[in-house]
C-alpha cells in the first residue's frame, strides 16, 4: 500500500485498538502523520463522526487529529505521528522512576477531564492508550470507542455469566467490542469498570475507574485484580474490593476503584491528589541526603517530607540528642511580601528542612499540613512539635515559635528571632529550635552551593507550574543559602514578579542574575528580562529581538515568551498574542505562554481558542468563556460563582445577599461594588460616602504594594463613574508612593483623570508603554480641544482591548462622542459595551453614562 488519499505510505506502525496504524507522509504539509485504517464493523457505527468530534477537540494532552477520510471504501483518521513509547512500555522495562509515572499519568487525568468537558468519553483507558513522546510530551490516544456522554440504561442487566461467555468467545482479548442483547460492551475488560461489566452504559465515573486500575498499575507494578480471564475478573470483582495498596495514593486509588459510581472521586479532584503528592516528594536519591522513615497513619492522610542529613562525627558522640520534630504551617503576615501573602506550609517545610541541616544534633523535620498541629505530630510518630508566627515590626521581621514535647506534653522553650529577610528568619529560627534540644546545635552559615540547588529544584518545578507562591520561599532559600547561584536568583526574580512583590526586590533579584550569568547568549537573555522586569518594556523587546536570529544560542521557548510578554505589557497584545501561539507551538505545556494569549483570545471573543488556551493555562473555568460569548442568561441561571453574579450584572438583574457574597468574595470588593451600584443609581452623595469609607480603610495602615493593586478596582470604577475629586485623590495617592510599584496602573490612571477633569498638570509622559503614549495622545488632545483627534485614538485603543476590557477608556470615549454630538456612535459605543467580553465592576457606572439623556 504505497498511498492512502494524499497520504505517502512509509511503514507499518503496527496493530491499534480499531485497526492497523500506518506511518505516512503528508506532501501538502510536508509533516509525518499517523493513519489508522478503521475496522469494517457494525458495533462501530458512527465512528466517523465521533472522529469529527474529536478532530474538534483540541488539547495538549490527546493526540490531534488532522483529517477523516475515506480511500476506496476504506475509512481512515489522519492524526499527529507521536514517536516515542507507551506507557506500558515504559512500565515494562521499569525505567520510570515513581514520580514520573505519577506526573504522567496526572496529564491523562488533565487530557480525559478536558474530553468530559466536551461531552466524550474514552471508555478504553489502559497504558498502551498512552504515549510518552521522545520529548516526554503525553497523549492519550485511541478514542477509537469513544461515544458522546449517555446516560441512557439499557433495558435489562446482563448477567455475569452472559457477559463472561460473549466475552470469551470475542476474537480480540486485548481490545473487546462485545454486543449483547442489552447493547454494546466496550473496553479493554481489565480496566472496565465493573457497572459498565455488568452491561449498565458508560458514565465519566467509568473512566475514573479505568484510571485508578492504571494509577494502580503504576505504583504497585501490577492491576488490582490478578485475573487471567474475564470469568476470574467478574468473580474476584463480586467477591469485593482489592487489596489497600500500601502506598500514600493508596486512599485515593481506592476511591476511583470503589464499586458505586458515585463514590468515586472527580478527575480535578484525582487530578489535584496527584500533583499534590509531587508537590511533597520523599527526598529523591539525586539528593545528598538519606531519607528517614516513619510510619503514617493513612486515616489522618497527612503528609510529610523528610530531609536527613548523614550524622556527623559529632553527632555520633551524642546518640542521645535525636529526634523528629513536626513543624505547623506557619501563620505569616508580611506586608512588604507583595499582592500575595506567604506560602505558611512550604515555609514551614523549608525550616523543616533546616532542622535536618543543623550540626550537632541528629534532627529529622517533618512539614504538616493545615490542621490540628499535636495530632497530626502525633499521626507521623514525631517527638516534638512547632508552631510559630512572623509578623513586622520597625521594618524587620520577627518570627516567634514554640517547642512542645508530645509524650509528656509540655512546652519546652518559646524563642524569637528578628532578622530583615524571611529566608534568615527561618535560618534563625531552626538554629534556634534545634538549640532547645541541643545547646550546641549550629546552622553553618557559610555560602553552601548544594543546599542550594536542594532548595533551587525543589522550587523551580514549582515556577513552571505557576506555583509561584509554592516556589518563593525554597528560591528565596537558595539564594540565602547561596548569593552567588545565579539562576535561583534569575527564577525568583519571576517569581517575585508574578506575586506584585515591591518592585524594587523583582529589580534587585533580576539585576543578580544578569551580573551572575556567563558572558554570551544567556547574559543578553537576562538582560532583556531584567529589563522588561523593570518596566522598560520597549528597551526589553530591542534588547532580545536580536537573539531571533540565533535560536540555538538560547532556550527558543523562553527567549519567545519574553519577546511576548515585553510586547504584552507594552500594549502591543497581538504581537504579543502571536509570540505565546508560537511558543505553545514548540511546548504545550509551558503553561505561563498560555496565560495571556487565553486573555486575548477571550477578550477578543474568538471562543474556540480560548477554549483551547484556558484549557492549557487551567486559569479560567468554562463559564469566563460563556461570558465572554455572551452567553449571559445561561451563566446567570447555571454557572458557578462568581460568574453568575457577574452575568446578573450584564443582564441588570438585582443581586442578592449571597450572590454578592459568592462575587465579591471580601468585604473591599463587596465596599467597591456598593459604590459602583450607587453610582449606577445615580446616588453620587452615597457613592462620596463609600469611597470616604473604603479610602479610609486602605490608607489607615503604611501603604505597600498590595495597597496600590487594590486600589486599581477603585480607580476603575471612579474614573468610568466621572467622581472628580476621588479621582485625583486616587492619582495624587498613586503618584506620592511611586517607588512601591512604579508600573501599578499609575500612569494610566493619571492619563484618564487628566482628559475626564481637562488638567493638564495630571497628564504624564515619562517611562510610557507604546499604549499608554497612545492614550497620552488622546487624553492630551481632549484636554487642548481636538475631541476627533481623541475619538480616533480611543477607537483603535478599545479596538484591541486588554485584559481589564478598558471601561475607562470606553468612558472617555464615550464622552468625547457626546461633545462631538455624534449620537449614532455613542450610541454605537454603548451597545459594545452593554456586551462585554469581561465583566468587571466598572461596567456598573458605565451604564449610567450610556442611559438616555
Amino acid at each position: 500500500m504505497d498511498q492512502i488519499g494524499r497520504y505517502h505510505v512509509l511503514r507499518r506502525l503496527g496493530q491499534g485498538g480499531m485497526g492497523e496504524v500506518f506511518l505516512a507522509e503528508d506532501p501538502k504539509l510536508e509533516r509525518r502523520v499517523a493513519l489508522k485504517l478503521l475496522h469494517r464493523d457494525p458495533a462501530r457505527a458512527g465512528l466517523h463522526e465521533e472522529a469529527k468530534a474529536l478532530a474538534a477537540l483540541r488539547h495538549p494532552g490527546i493526540v490531534t487529529i488532522f483529517e477523516i477520510g475515506d480511500h476506496d471504501g476504506q475509512d481512515f483518521i489522519a492524526m499527529e505521528y507521536l514517536p516515542g513509547k507507551t506507557l506500558r512500555q515504559h512500565l515494562t522495562d521499569g525505567t520510570l522512576a515513581r514520580t514520573e509515572r505519577i506526573a504522567i499519568v496526572a496529564k491523562v487525568v488533565a487530557a480525559v477531564a478536558a474530553a468530559h468537558r466536551a461531552g466524550i468519553l474514552h471508555r478504553d483507558l489502559k497504558p498502551e492508550n498512552v504515549v510518552v513522546g521522545d520529548d516526554w510530551e503525553v497523549k492519550v490516544v485511541d478514542f477509537g470507542i469513544a461515544r458522546r456522554l449517555d446516560t441512557r440504561r439499557p433495558s435489562r442487566a446482563i448477567t455475569a455469566r452472559e457477559l463472561a461467555d460473549t466475552i470469551e468467545a470475542a476474537a480480540d482479548a486485548h481490545d473487546t467490542v462485545v454486543t449483547a442483547a442489552t447493547g454494546s460492551i466496550f473496553g479493554t475488560p481489565a480496566y472496565m469498570a465493573p457497572e459498565v461489566l455488568h452491561g449498565e452504559p458508560s458514565t465519566p465515573a467509568s473512566d475514573v475507574y479505568s484510571l485508578g486500575v492504571v494509577v494502580h498499575e503504576c505504583l504497585a507494578g501490577k492491576r488490582p485484580y490478578s485475573a487471567t480471564t474475564l470469568v476470574e475478573l467478574i468473580a474476584q470483582l463480586v467477591e469485593g474490593p482489592p487489596p489497600r495498596l500500601s502506598d500514600p495514593l493508596g486512599p485515593l486509588v481506592e476511591r476511583m476503584l470503589a464499586r458505586d459510581p458515585a463514590a468515586r472521586p472527580s478527575l480535578d479532584e484525582v487530578r489535584r491528589g496527584l500533583l499534590g503528592s509531587l508537590e511533597r516528594p520523599a527526598r529523591r536519591a539525586r539528593w545528598p541526603y538519606a531519607v528517614g522513615a516513619l510510619a503514617l497513619a493513612a486515616a489522618a492522610g497527612i503528609a510529610f517530607v523528610l530531609w536527613q542529613r548523614p550524622a556527623s562525627p559529632a553527632v555520633a558522640a551524642a546518640p542521645d540528642v535525636a529526634a523528629s520534630i513536626a513543624v505547623a504551617p506557619i501563620e505569616i503576615s508580611i506586608a512588604g511580601y507583595g499582592n500575595e501573602p506567604a506560602h505558611a506550609e512550604r515555609s514551614a517545610d523549608v525550616l523543616a528542612r533546616l532542622l535536618a541541616e543543623v550540626d550537632g544534633a541528629r534532627l529529622t523535620g517533618i512539614a504538616l499540613p493545615p490542621g490540628e498541629p499535636h495530632t497530626g505530630a502525633e499521626s507521623v510518630g514525631a517527638a516534638y512539635v512547632v508552631s510559630g508566627t512572623i509578623g513586622e515590626r520597625d521594618r524587620q521581621l520577627v518570627g516567634t515559635f514554640a517547642v512542645e514535647q508530645l509524650a509528656p506534653r509540655r512546652t519546652l522553650a518559646t524563642v524569637t528571632v528578628t532578622q530583615p529577610e524571611l529566608a534568615h528568619v527561618l535560618d534563625d529560627a531552626a538554629q534556634a529550635i534545634a538549640q532547645t534540644l541541643a545547646p550546641s546545635a549550629r546552622l553553618d552559615r557559610t555560602p553552601d552551593r548544594v543546599r542550594a540547588q536542594a532548595f533551587y529544584q525543589l522550587g523551580k518545578p514549582l515556577v513552571g507550574a505557576g506555583n509561584f507562591r509554592g516556589a518563593r520561599p525554597y528560591l528565596e532559600q537558595a539564594v540565602a543559602a547561596d548569593p552567588s547561584f545565579g539562576e535561583a536568583w534569575y527564577s525568583l526574580a519571576l517569581v517575585l514578579a508574578w506575586m506584585d512583590a515591591p518592585e524594587p526586590r523583582i529589580v534587585d533579584a533580576a539585576a543578580r542574575a544578569e551580573t551572575l550569568a556567563p558572558p554570551g547568549p544567556r547574559r543578553v537573555l537576562m538582560h532583556g528580562v531584567s529589563l522588561f522586569l523593570a518596566g522598560k518594556f520597549r528597551d526589553a523587546r530591542l534588547a532580545l529581538e536580536p537573539l531571533e536570529r540565533d535560536h540555538a544560542a538560547v532556550d527558543r521557548r523562553e527567549l519567545e515568551y519574553f519577546l511576548g510578554e515585553a510586547n504584552w505589557h507594552d500594549g502591543r497584545y497581538a504581537q504579543g498574542y502571536a509570540y505565546f501561539r508560537r511558543v505553545l507551538e514548540l511546548d504545550h505545556d509551558f503553561r505561563p505562554a498560555s496565560i495571556h494569549a487565553g486573555q486575548y483570545a477571550i477578550v477578543h471573543g474568538e471562543i474556540e481558542s480560548a477554549r483551547y488556551l484556558v484549557g492549557l493555562a487551567g486559569t479560567d473555568p468554562p463559564d469566563s468563556i460563556a461570558l465572554a460569548d455572551g452567553k449571559y442568561a445561561d451563566v446567570a441561571r447555571r454557572g458557578a460563582a462568581p460568574y453568575r453574579g457577574l452575568a446578573k450584572l450584564v443582564l441588570g438583574e438585582p443581586l442578592s445577599d449571597a450572590d454578592i457574597d459568592q462575587t465579591y468574595g471580601n468585604a473591599y470588593d463587596r465596599a467597591v461594588y456598593q459604590l459602583a451600584a450607587a453610582l449606577e443609581r445615580g446616588d453620587v452623595a452615597d457613592a462620596k460616602a463609600r469611597f470616604a469609607a473604603i479610602w479610609h480603610d486602605q490608607t489607615a495602615v503604611a501603604p505597600s504594594a498590595s495597597t496600590l493593586a487594590a486600589l486599581e478596582g477603585l480607580a476603575e470604577v471612579v474614573i468610568t463613574g466621572d467622581l472628580a475629586d476621588e479621582s485625583r485623590q486616587l492619582v495624587q495617592f498613586v503618584r506620592e508612593h511611586a517607588n512601591l510599584q512604579p508600573r501599578r496602573g499609575g500612569q494610566r490612571f493619571a492619563l484618564l483623570a487628566a482628559g475626564m477633569l481637562g488638567d493638564r498638570a495630571l497628564l504624564v509622559s515619562d517611562h510610557l508603554t507604546e499604549r499608554l503614549q497612545r492614550l497620552a495622545d488622546a487624553m492630551t488632545a481632549e484636554v487642548d480641544g481636538d475631541r476627533e483627534r481623541a475619538v480616533t485614538i480611543l477607537q483603535e485603543l478599545v479596538a484591541d482591548p486588554s485584559m481589564t476590557w478598558d471601561y475607562p477608556e470606553r468612558a472617555a470615549l464615550l464622552r468625547n462622542q457626546r461633545a462631538l454630538h455624534r449620537t449614532a456612535d455613542a450610541a454605537a459605543t454603548c451597545a459594545e459595551a452593554m456586551h462585554p467580553k469581561v465583566v468587571r465592576v466598572a461596567l456598573l457606572p458605565l451604564r449610567r453614562l450610556c442611559k438616555p439623556r
